[in-house]
């Protein structure tokens, strides 16, 4: 079976070509299509299946449909598109449209993933996109979520009401998964009589990794556990993660309980987390975020934004809770409901972590794609 996989934003992150590559695991054959800008900071260099398109300028991208065609001749002109069983569009504006073109030229059914960037960048700011979106959706064969949050959001705030069930049901919520290392190394040695101790004391470590910016709201964060020493607490608060904003970085600094560690590699994250009793990022906006399911690995209970990319992969309470990005009181009482039942949600989040194994991912997608081909 043959795949053809458009997906704009392959180089800027490692997640892509990890699935790619656990796709080709399970007997799969990928070609991936990339159209950038002409001035695109790749951070990945692609492997041998990947066809790079410098197709567009970057100031294209205020005219979607002009960038459009000049991608769609470009996948024309350098694919063999005929060759292909089934095409598997990433976002549903900036991939989506060239399969649905490619689906009506070339008879290939397709499959798009709606993620967040397709409602904040799309819906939300150029709402003249909605019809279209909706459109693709129609089009395709199934539509994929990597969030309950975002499919319920679309379903509720975006699709017409007489849409709405033919988009439902054929939509489902396939999570990204993170990285092998993190499920080779799962923590099951965390000590709870000791961490019960500390909890018994007051004393209390969170960690927080993120690129430091202000969406990620981290001075939201640094008020709730202000609350939380006003309460008696003795909180160490661990940050990790590059700067993206300098201002935004010596404004968290400022804070006495705050420990930044720069950014890190997974070697040494993974010593971090095992340290920290919490994981808590209560983002403005939040894609997925892998970090959460990273953190759960190392048995570390998880706070999360409320309608964001994490939430609703699991009950709450389960793993952790969501937070609103707002209210500072909810994210202190979230904390201290977690330490009131720290080993049994803990380990929830080693059990449930597996969700997040590549290996189970791919063999969703496998099976997906057979379907599509056997009609």
């Amino acid at each position: 079976m043959r795949i053809l996989h458009i997906n704009i934003n392959y180089l800027f992150t490692a997640l892509h070509q990890t699935m790619i590559e656990h796709l080709t695991d399970v007997g799969l054959d990928n070609f991936v299509f990339v159209p950038i800008h002409d001035k695109a900071d790749k951070k990945i260099i692609p492997n041998s299946n990947v066809v790079v398109s410098c197709c567009f300028r970057k100031r294209d991208r205020i005219l979607y449909f002009f960038k459009q065609r000049k991608i769609l001749k470009s996948a024309i002109d350098m694919l063999p598109i005929s060759d292909y069983n089934v095409v598997h569009a990433y976002t549903l504006l900036s991939d989506g449209n060239i399969a649905m073109q490619i689906s009506k030229k070339y008879g290939i059914p397709y499959i798009v993933t709606v993620r967040g960037t397709d409602l904040k960048d799309f819906f939300h700011l150029k709402p003249y996109l909605i019809p279209h979106g909706i459109k693709i959706m129609q089009h395709a064969e199934k539509i994929i979520f990597i969030s309950k949050a975002y499919q319920q959001n679309m379903m509720h705030k975006y699709v017409p009401d007489n849409m709405r069930k033919e988009i439902a049901g054929k939509s489902m919520v396939i999570p990204n998964g993170i990285d092998d290392f993190w499920l080779e190394n799962i923590f099951h040695e965390r000590d709870y009589i000791e961490t019960q101790k500390r909890f018994d004391k007051k004393e209390l470590k969170i960690i927080c990794v993120a690129s430091i910016l202000k969406d990620k709201n981290i001075p939201f964060l640094q008020k709730a556990l202000k609350k939380l020493v006003e309460k008696g607490w003795k909180i160490q608060f661990h940050l990790i993660g590059n700067v993206a904003d300098k201002k935004e970085l010596n404004k968290i600094e400022a804070d006495k309980y705050t420990i930044y560690h720069g950014s890190m590699k997974k070697e040494e994250l993974i010593r971090c987390y095992r340290e920290n009793d919490i994981f808590a990022l209560i983002s403005h906006t939040e894609t997925f975020g892998l970090v959460y399911a990273e953190a759960m690995s190392q048995g570390l209970p998880v706070i999360y934004t409320s309608g964001e990319g994490f939430d609703q992969q699991f009950e709450d309470g389960c793993v952790g809770f969501s937070v609103s990005d707002r209210r500072v009181n909810d994210a202190v009482e979230k904390i201290l409901r977690i330490v009131s039942d720290y080993r049994g949600i803990s380990e929830n989040c080693i059990k449930k972590v597996k969700n997040f194994e590549w290996s189970q991912i791919v063999n969703n997608y496998k099976e997906l794609y057979r379907d599509i081909l056997n009609g």
